[in-house]
This record gives C-alpha cells, sequence and structure tokens, in this order.
C-alpha cells in the first residue's frame, strides 16, 4: 500500500508540473530515502486475532523466509520481491 501511495503522489506532481509549466509554475516532490523504525515491534499496536483467520494466516506465513531483502519464496522459487 506504501509503494502505491508514494508512487500515486508521483504520478499527481508529475502530471500537476505538466499543466501548470506554461503558467511559470513548477512544482517539486520530496520523498525522503527510507529509514529504520520499529513500527513493527514494540510501538505496534495490535488487534486481537481473529481465530477464524488462523489456516489462512498459516498458509501465507508458510511461505516466508527470513531474508533481509524482503523475497517471499515459495517451494524454493522467487515469486514475489519487495522494492525499497
Amino acid at each position: 500500500m506504501y509503494s502505491a501511495s508514494k508512487f500515486a503522489m508521483e504520478a499527481l506532481s508529475e502530471t500537476l508540473a505538466m499543466e501548470v509549466k506554461d503558467f511559470g509554475i513548477k512544482v517539486t516532490i520530496v520523498e525522503p530515502n527510507g529509514y529504520a523504525t520499529d513500527f513493527t515491534s514494540v510501538s505496534a499496536v495490535h488487534a486481537e486475532s481473529m481465530k477464524e483467520y488462523d489456516q489462512l494466516k498459516a498458509a501465507v506465513y508458510a511461505g516466508f523466509t527470513d531474508d533481509i531483502v524482503g523475497i517471499l519464496k515459495l517451494r524454493g522459487k522467487v515469486k514475489w520481491h519487495c522494492h525499497w
């Protein structure tokens, strides 16, 4: 979701820049680089788990590995890669 909304802002800004350039208006977008936070650990607030989703969560989590580059591996083949 983060990447999709970030790209949407890039596209909106580029389109706006093209539309207003003839008026002498320039558009600037600032995209800071990522940085480490603890948002998935101690500072996160988690809702109470619903048992109805336990089987689905187990199936999803079974495909994840603990590598540091965000690659989801299913049966030894790379199926998805998270671009930071």
